[in-house]
């Protein structure tokens, strides 16, 4: 939390229920949509 307040409006917290500390190897496809949707956002 204290990053996201540093970062302000740069920073994008996420809750991913059911995900732990290793959201790319426990939930792959989710993680990836996530990064994707980040993205899109930068480019759009």
């Amino acid at each position: 939390m204290q990053l996201q307040k540093e970062l302000g409006e740069r920073a994008t917290l996420v809750n991913v229920p059911g995900a732990a500390h290793l959201l790319p190897l426990e939930q792959p496809e989710e993680a990836a949509s996530r990064i994707v949707d980040f993205l899109r956002k930068l480019d759009g």
